[in-house]
């Protein structure tokens, strides 16, 4: 967007003045929607975490919308990969203001969401669950 009246005549100049007018906390807000993906995302730059199925490493540009993981081509973009993500809680998430989401291993819109880096739980080995089940009941 480019404002030719006024005093301003470029985007540039025009974040100047606003970033002059604003207190420090306004201004990374806005820095922040500034740098928003995309998709409509604000995931750090940074964001590195594993697929939630797989447990392979993930680097920030798999966190898209409709992201997939390059070993499993699971989702990405999912609750179960987000660092808020708490079975058991309300929602299933740590962040309270988050909206529900219901099925939890599919892409989302959640504006809260930030990769997890422990997000992979292996499976527990069938063949020792029910060898525990056999040692509790006596069968």
């Amino acid at each position: 967007m480019f404002i030719s009246s006024g005093s301003f005549t470029t985007q540039p100049d025009l974040l100047s003045e606003l970033y002059s007018r604003l207190s420090v906390k306004h201004a990374r807000i806005l820095s922040l929607t500034i740098e928003l993906e995309p998709w409509g995302m604000a995931v750090s730059p940074n964001a590195e975490g594993t697929c939630w199925s797989c447990g392979n490493h993930l680097e920030t540009s798999l966190y898209q919308r409709e992201g997939e993981c390059p070993q499993c081509r699971k989702q990405t973009h999912v609750c179960r990969n987000c660092r808020f993500f708490a079975p058991g809680r309300a929602n299933d998430c740590e962040e309270p203001i988050a909206e529900p989401v219901k099925d939890k291993d599919r892409a989302n819109f959640c504006d809260y969401f930030e990769p997890s880096s422990d997000a992979h739980q292996p499976a527990a080995d069938p063949d020792a669950l029910r060898a525990a089940a056999d040692d509790l009941f006596d069968l």
